[in-house]
This record gives structure tokens, sequence and C-alpha cells, in this order.
């Protein structure tokens, strides 16, 4: 069994640069997330607040936003990480409860998985910004 050498200063000093690095673009990745899902939050509040139901269309529209998300959610490596598993997870129960409704028709279908994801939206948002702050203090 060998140990393993020491760093030089200067070595030293190039490995700490990168980390600073990928803090910092942590950081922006994180901040960036979490105002996308904020808009995201308040065109569902919007819609939930609604005492009639929306035309289809736009509910589709909006579906479509949601999924665009959750692929920038599903592909982004930041994200991808063992701290948010726990809420992907929940993601998925979510959608499986609206699932296990078998609603028919599309526009209460769509309404149920809005509510169902401002729901799931509201608690990753809750875990993204304690992930932020702990990025923060490092």
């Amino acid at each position: 069994f060998e140990l393993p050498k020491s760093l030089t200063k200067n070595r030293s000093d190039k490995f700490l640069v990168k980390f600073k690095e990928k803090i910092q673009k942590d950081q922006e990745n994180a901040k960036r997330f979490l105002n996308d899902a904020l808009a995201l939050k308040q065109i569902l509040e919007n819609i939930l607040s609604k005492d009639f139901l929306l035309p289809l269309e736009f509910l589709e529209k909006v579906y479509q936003n949601i999924e665009n998300f959750n692929h920038s959610l599903d592909t982004d490596e930041f994200i991808q990480d063992e701290v948010l598993r726990g809420a992907f997870a929940y993601r998925g129960k979510m959608i499986a409860d609206v699932l296990k409704l078998h609603i028919q028709d599309k526009t209460h279908f769509i309404t149920a998985y809005i509510q169902a994801y401002h729901e799931w939206l509201l608690y990753f948002m809750e875990k993204l910004e304690q992930k932020y702050k702990s990025l923060s203090k490092v």
C-alpha cells in the first residue's frame, strides 16, 4: 500500500479554482431552475384560481409547458443528483395518483394533472431552495 503524494501549491490552487467554478455554476443552475419553477407555479396558480374550466386547447398548451419543464429537469445533470431523488419519486407518485382516477374527459384530466403538478412543484421548489442555500454556504 502506497500513500498518495501531497499536492503542490500550484496544483492545489488549480483544484480550488475548479471547485469554486463548479459551485458557482451549480448556484446559477439552481437559481435558473428556481426562477423557471416560480414562473410555472404562477401560471398554474392562475389556472387553479379560476372557478370554471378553461378551454382544452389552452390546457393542452399548459400541459406541454409542464412536459417541457419536466424534460429540462430530467436531462439536467445538476438536478439529477442524489439530493433531489426523493422529489422525483414524489412527482411520480403524484402523477400516478392522477392516472389512477381514470379520468376520461381530457379537460378534467389535464386540470387534475395541473393540480397534482402544482402540489409537487411547491415541494420541489422547497427542496431546490434548500439545495441552493447549501451551495451558498460552501
